[in-house]
């Protein structure tokens, strides 16, 4: 496990407590991991997370699907992130799926961008 998610490895001495939020993310992921699960739901991993430590757990992310040959669906709000990693993006709006379809459609659908995610696209 320690070899396929680098983050872990400086983690395998310290108490829980003593774990940053990035630190914690990388041990729960790497904890879900261990019971080979053939799907992984990911809860807003970027949530309070450091602009570097965002871009590690992006690059983890990105690679679960081959190395542990496992699905992984992204619940997460921070549209650079998501858009970055994913082959398919499903907007939600009121509990409703208002729009689904390749990451890179809805990149170039700014109307829908602004209508439901303004809030959260940031410069993206």
């Amino acid at each position: 496990m320690v070899a396929h998610l680098p983050l872990v490895e400086g983690l395998l001495g310290r108490a829980g407590y003593a774990l940053s939020g990035g630190e914690q993310q990388a041990v729960s992921i790497a904890r879900a991991l261990m019971t080979a699960p053939d799907f992984l739901l990911l809860d807003e991993p970027t949530e309070g997370l450091a602009p570097l430590v965002v871009e590690q757990a992006g690059l983890a992310i990105a690679r679960l699907p081959q190395v542990f040959e496992v699905g992984v669906l992204l619940a997460e709000q921070d549209l650079a992130f998501v858009t970055g990693l994913a082959d398919r993006v499903v907007v939600l709006g009121s509990g409703r799926v208002v729009w689904s379809g390749a990451a890179s459609d809805l990149l170039a659908n700014r109307d829908l961008v602004d209508r439901h995610l303004a809030a959260r696209a940031g410069a993206s």
